[in-house]
């Protein structure tokens, strides 16, 4: 009886182990997004316009692609 314990708490100690280090590779791959839309962001706000009512107008950066409500860049946001 103490064998099949023993070993149902290895195997068990096994299976936590994978889902830890899963959960620690997609916790880097979020900590590379948020690092990414933060070098965004600040290049947006570094970058933008104001059309001639005072809106400000911002760009997609180089090398992003446009997700979200406003499809077209050049187009002021409200």
């Amino acid at each position: 009886m103490m064998l099949i314990a023993g070993a149902t708490g290895i195997y068990q100690l096994g299976q936590l182990s994978n889902q830890v280090e899963n959960l620690s590779v997609q916790i880097d791959g979020l900590r590379d997004e948020i690092r990414r839309s933060h070098q965004q962001l600040l290049h947006a706000l570094a970058n933008h316009t104001h059309d001639s009512d005072g809106k400000a107008v911002f760009t997609v950066p180089p090398g992003s692609e446009p997700t979200g409500a406003n499809p077209n860049p050049s187009t002021p946001t409200q």
